[in-house]
């Protein structure tokens, strides 16, 4: 079980080390922290992954709400996600942060246990 992340998170929060791949190109980006959030509609891959693959951004735009109640515009762009053993292919919006999201778009696909006394996660 994965360990929470304490050093990047206050409080500990569950974040998953995943692979970026370009959908045409097979260029892989590995080791992209993204944190689970159960809260998130949709998922978030960082800037720097969308750079590095050559990725172009979608001219579609998506109005998003953050908890804080803050409101901001993110473009996305159609990526493969590789995690443990699963791969997702689709759209991610893109945000500057240096850490993604995996939203309910991707977890409710899985039986995700998030252990927080324990400060620990796994995926059955």
């Amino acid at each position: 079980m994965p360990a929470y992340n304490a050093f990047d998170f206050d409080p500990p929060a569950p974040v998953a080390l995943v692979t970026f791949v370009h959908p045409d190109t097979g260029q892989r980006m590995d080791n992209v922290p993204m944190l689970l959030d159960t809260g998130a509609d949709a998922s978030i891959v960082p800037q720097v992954v969308v750079t590095a693959l050559g990725m172009s951004e979608r001219t579609k735009a998506y109005e998003v709400t953050f908890l804080e109640g803050n409101t901001t515009t993110l473009h996305s762009t159609h990526l493969q996600m590789k995690w443990l053993s699963f791969t997702f292919t689709g759209e991610f919006l893109i945000t500057q942060a240096a850490h993604g999201v995996i939203g309910r778009n991707i977890l409710n696909n899985l039986r995700v246990v998030l252990d927080g006394p324990r400060q620990n996660w796994e995926i059955e």
